[in-house]
């Protein structure tokens, strides 16, 4: 919004933190971070790669313009041939380009002292009508109007949710739909379960002030939507996380948890992961894992630096 207030301005460093806010070239945001001038540019993310590898070309261009080519040859010299056919020798060059350039900490290797994170999946079956509608995985009720014949996974949530708070346990409920955190705050009304609930629309002042309460009084549910949970919450007074929904970017639910895994975390974090057996959520899972998979192939360079590359590698690189 104020980048024509940068335009005749240089600077000698550039940082960016969360930077895959311009992971797609051709919006506004990353054309308008990219106009500014700055000798030194560093990008910060915990995710630079969620839904496709094109979004590290992405970084780089803001890095370094031109030095992964085009967006054209990248994607025909990298994209295609390591994601469509898994070659090898483009990811090995691909690795050899980027490594000098990355820096990678994993939590566990910056934070000795974190607890330890243990994850579960928990299916529910549906029956009867809800099984004859199908792919209504949530509740029925999100779509058809009048609809009271109840929904299998919302009542595995419920129970879940009040053996949790029989035990003395807080928890972050995450979806990303914000009319079925309406419908899980109904229930826990009901049920006489005290929440918070915080969504797209909930004003910054007001969720500072949700976050400082839950950290301190006694309420043991927090209800937040996904996008705006994922980032700049600190809620560590939780110890178990719901996912509601799978989201089929893997990257968006961690970071989501990392909400109460994070630094000041003192006790054993357990993420629950809601899912409707024999509905297309089994095949967001296998989507989740493949996103995760390309990530890691692609990120992990095992320390390559400039110093270690002869010159020959580097007119290969570069060439």
């Amino acid at each position: 919004r104020d980048s024509k207030d940068y335009k005749d301005m240089e600077f000698s460093s550039m940082v960016i933190d969360e930077a895959q806010y311009i992971k797609n070239h051709k919006t506004q945001n990353a054309k308008a971070v990219k106009s500014i001038q700055a000798l030194f540019r560093l990008a910060l993310t915990g995710t630079p790669i969620e839904n496709r590898l094109s979004e590290l070309w992405s970084i780089f261009d803001f890095l370094m313009p031109g030095f992964l080519y085009s967006f054209a040859r990248f994607q025909a010299d990298f994209e295609v041939p390591i994601v469509k056919r898994s070659d090898a020798e483009a990811l090995d060059r691909l690795h050899l380009m980027t490594g000098p350039f990355l820096m990678r900490r994993l939590k566990q290797d910056v934070l000795k002292d974190l607890p330890e994170k243990l994850e579960k999946i928990i299916y529910s079956k549906m029956e009867g009508t809800q099984k004859y509608l199908y792919q209504i995985c949530c509740d029925p009720s999100l779509c058809l109007e009048g609809y009271e014949e109840g929904s299998a996974k919302l009542s595995t949530c419920m129970e879940l949710v009040s053996r949790a708070v029989q035990s003395g346990h807080k928890l972050l409920l995450f979806s990303q739909f914000t009319s079925m955190l309406e419908k899980i705050e109904a229930c826990l009304k009901k049920d006489s379960i005290s929440c918070y609930k915080i969504t797209g629309a909930t004003p910054k002042e007001t969720r500072a002030k949700l976050v400082e309460q839950f950290q301190k009084d006694q309420t043991p549910v927090f209800l937040i939507s996904l996008k705006a949970g994922g980032t700049g919450l600190n809620l560590t007074a939780a110890d178990i996380v719901i996912h509601y929904d799978p989201w089929w970017n893997r990257a968006a639910q961690n970071q989501a948890t990392d909400r109460t895994h994070r630094i000041g975390q003192e006790k054993v974090i357990t993420v629950y992961q809601l899912i409707t057996k024999d509905t297309i959520e089994d095949n967001i899972l296998k989507l989740q894992e493949s996103k995760k998979n390309l990530a890691e192939q692609v990120l992990h360079a095992d320390g390559v630096s400039l110093s270690a590359l002869s010159r020959q590698e580097l007119l290969k690189i570069l060439g």
